[in-house]
């Protein structure tokens, strides 16, 4: 393994761990979790509405 790709991998396993992501992937779990999220923030910030923008990713 290069130096460059063993720093990469290290700073995957630190935003990973950061933003709770796990091994596998279930997704009724991480919906129900995503939804929870944007549910709390509007809660938190008093806000009626929010603006979602989906970038990449989705199939």
């Amino acid at each position: 393994m290069s130096h460059a790709h063993a720093a990469s991998a290290g700073w995957q396993r630190h935003i990973a761990e950061d933003l709770a992501v796990t091994a596998g992937f279930d997704l009724a779990v991480e919906a129900d979790r995503r939804a929870q999220f944007l549910v709390d923030q509007l809660i938190t910030t008093s806000r009626p509405a929010l603006v979602l923008g989906i970038s990449g990713g989705i199939v």
